[in-house]
């Protein structure tokens, strides 16, 4: 008989039309009700859903604040259940979820992070076949219950899960996520980037459950590789460019945090935070803030230490060293350039 209590945080902001649903995914879960505690976060107020919340007896906080980062620590800070399940209002849990998550804590205690799979949806809540990270989900449907420890790094084993997608395949145990409360209040808009780093400098055992699928809906698709190939498309490139340089302050405010309490942590962050300076170089045709940024992350990789940075730093100097050979090429004909580097690293 399970007894693993749930508190599941789902997070709006103007998604009205989907809230709902995402709720009743919750509603509907094939698990005991008295078990499940529901908390919405939400930047703003409407009669009707708010009437609707209160007689499904949902816990409803109001936030002027538009960070996702926010939102879920308000969540976790209200939250009373061994497992803090993150959900955003657009996507919706499989009917099983809860079951199985609690089946695999129940039977391994020492586990910390739970991470699913997805499938792609439309609006109406229908699978749909799209290229989307696709060899990467069908790689995860043969697998088993894969447990990580994270203290053993794997950056191939991460991104074949995914690891750095999707906020709404992330659940953790209540210890966890309390320590995560003063970590997510930092990060404005990437919290599924950054998490699976901060997993790896906490040392956290993940277990990746891929008989759960989550529904991540997708509207308007069109696969990043090819809107950023796309030399027509100055939108797509101008709206990857404004999102990396967002995502820039995120990292910033957590190598201050981290290096005050964990350096390892910071300086491994700060690597990532210099791979996504180059490619907002390569993406912007900034030939000459390419070469310098790539020799700051040369020179910087240098003296980190450690076995996670060896592994790290030898699949990504292979990629960069890509994109340090082809930089010249900027001179000559900077869009085929910036083309190529695009198929490689994406």
């Amino acid at each position: 008989m399970v007894t693993t209590r749930f508190s599941v945080v789902i997070i709006a902001y103007k998604r009205k039309e989907f809230l709902i649903k995402a709720v009743n995914s919750v509603l509907n879960q094939n698990y005991p009700k008295e078990l499940i505690e529901i908390i919405v976060v939400k930047s703003f107020k409407d009669d009707v859903i708010d009437r609707t919340l209160s007689e499904k007896l949902i816990k409803s906080i109001y936030t002027e604040s538009k960070s996702i980062g926010k939102k879920f620590s308000l969540g976790f800070q209200d939250s009373s259940g061994d497992i803090i399940c993150m959900l955003e209002d657009d996507d919706a849990f499989s009917e099983l979820k809860l079951k199985t998550i609690a089946e695999v804590y129940e039977a391994d205690k020492q586990i910390d992070v739970f991470l699913n799979g997805y499938d792609i949806v439309d609006t109406e809540g229908k699978v749909i076949d799209v290229n989307f990270y696709k060899q990467n989900r069908e790689f995860q449907s043969k697998q088993p219950l894969i447990k990580i420890d994270s203290r053993n790094y794997n950056p191939d084993l991460f991104q074949s899960l995914n690891l750095y997608f999707n906020n709404s395949r992330f659940s953790f145990t209540k210890s966890v996520s309390q320590s995560l409360i003063p970590i997510l209040n930092l990060i404005e808009r990437g919290v599924d980037v950054l998490m699976p780093n901060i997993w790896i400098g906490m040392n956290l055992n993940i277990a990746f459950i891929p008989g759960i699928k989550n529904k991540f809906m997708m509207r308007n698709f069109k696969p990043r590789k090819e809107r950023l190939m796309n030399t027509q498309s100055s939108n797509a490139l101008e709206n990857e460019i404004e999102r990396s340089q967002l995502l820039l302050g995120d990292y910033i405010s957590l190598i201050k945090y981290f290096h005050e309490t964990n350096i390892q942590l910071a300086n491994f962050i700060e690597l990532e935070f210099k791979m996504r300076e180059i490619m907002i170089d390569v993406l912007s045709l900034s030939k000459r803030k390419l070469l310098h940024d790539l020799k700051e992350f040369y020179k910087t990789s240098i003296y980190r230490k450690g076995k996670k940075y060896k592994v790290f730093l030898r699949r990504t100097y292979i990629s960069y060293l890509k994109v340090s050979l082809l930089s010249p090429f900027f001179i000559f004909d900077p869009e085929i350039t910036r083309r190529i580097i695009i198929r490689l690293m994406l």
